[in-house]
Parts: C-alpha cells; structure tokens; sequence
C-alpha cells in the first residue's frame, strides 16, 4: 500500500498543479490552496501510519497513527466539496453569461437583418417606378405599331442596361417596319405611275 499511496500523492499533486492555471478569481485560488494543504497533511498522515506499519511498530502506535490519517481525511473530503462547489458556481456564472451574450448577438443581428430587408423594400419600392416606366412606354408604342401607326414616337434609351438594349431594339424594329412600309408605298407609286 505503501507505494500506491506514493503513487497516488504524485498523481494528485500532479492534477492540483495542472488545475492551478485554469482557476482565475482569488476565492477559487485560495480554494485550491487549501485544498492542496489539506491533501498535503492527509498524505503525510497516512504515510506516517503506513511507515509505522511497515517498520512493525506496536499496534497502539499503529492505530494512534492511523486515527490521525483518518481526522485528516474529513478536512480533504470538506475542501474537495467546497472547491468543486465553487467551480460549479463559477461554471454556471459563466454559462449564464455566455447565454446572455448569445441572447444580445440574437436581438443584434435580428435588428440588423430587419434593418436590411427595410432597406431593400425602400429601394425596390423607390425604384420600381423607374424600371416598370420604360416597360410600360414600351407596351404602349408596341400597341400603336401593331395598330399600323408607324410614325410614333421612338423610346428614349436612358440607360445602358437592360430597358436600354430593349429600348434601342424596339426602335430598330419600327425603323425597320418604316423603311419596308415605306418601300412597299414607293414601288406601289411607281407601280402606279406606270400603269
């Protein structure tokens, strides 16, 4: 036992020393400390009643030590449950916090998104008018050509996008139609004219 005991000191003072970096706030580390003096003097304790054992002393020694071991035991148990306690505590705080803040970016980045899609309808509303116009004007001119009324207005191509390459090819249309309109009236009255 003697040497297991050994082992299992080092391995806790190993943890504890492993531990110590991650605990931040004054309390939690004054809880580690004590935790680490309370292992501590458990391990000198029953050490000393292990070696007390091993070297055959009496066995009113043996049980005088061994009491001592396990009066230590209760102060570990106590500042094992009081630093694990405090940890939690501090783990909820955290989660709590962590919660609040995931909660602020929620409502943030919804206001953002309803800002951006009042924007966007502001801009498709302020704009329509300025693309279904040409549109418009163009079913209108198209509606007189098709009626035969080849001497209307031309569209004005205001822009370069896609209203002005369908203005310019509307217009091309109808310059077409005028120029075989015209041609067909001209052969006609040379037709007539030779008769």
């Amino acid at each position: 036992y003697y040497d297991e005991f050994q082992n299992y000191h080092r391995e806790a003072r190993e943890f504890l020393e492993k531990l110590a970096p991650t605990v931040k706030t004054a309390q939690g580390k004054e809880l580690l400390v004590k935790l680490g003096d309370a292992e501590a003097d458990y391990y000198k304790k029953t050490l000393a009643a292990l070696d007390a054992k091993r070297r055959g002393v009496d066995q009113a020694e043996f049980q005088r030590k061994l009491a001592l071991a396990a009066a230590a035991a209760g102060p570990l148990r106590q500042a094992s449950e009081s630093f694990v306690s405090f940890q939690l505590m501090r783990l909820q705080q955290d989660r709590a916090q962590t919660e609040a803040k995931a909660r602020r970016a929620v409502g943030v980045i919804a206001i953002a998104c309803a800002c951006g899609f009042v924007l966007a309808l502001f801009l498709v509303l302020r704009n329509a008018p300025a693309i279904a116009k040409p549109i418009t004007g163009a079913a209108a001119l198209a509606a007189e050509v098709a009626r035969g009324n080849l001497t209307a207005p031309t569209m004005e191509a205001r822009s370069g996008g896609e209203i002005g390459t369908l203005a310019e090819s509307f217009n091309t249309m109808v310059q077409g139609l005028r120029d075989i309109v015209l041609g067909i009236r001209a052969r006609a009255a040379a037709l007539a004219a030779h008769a």
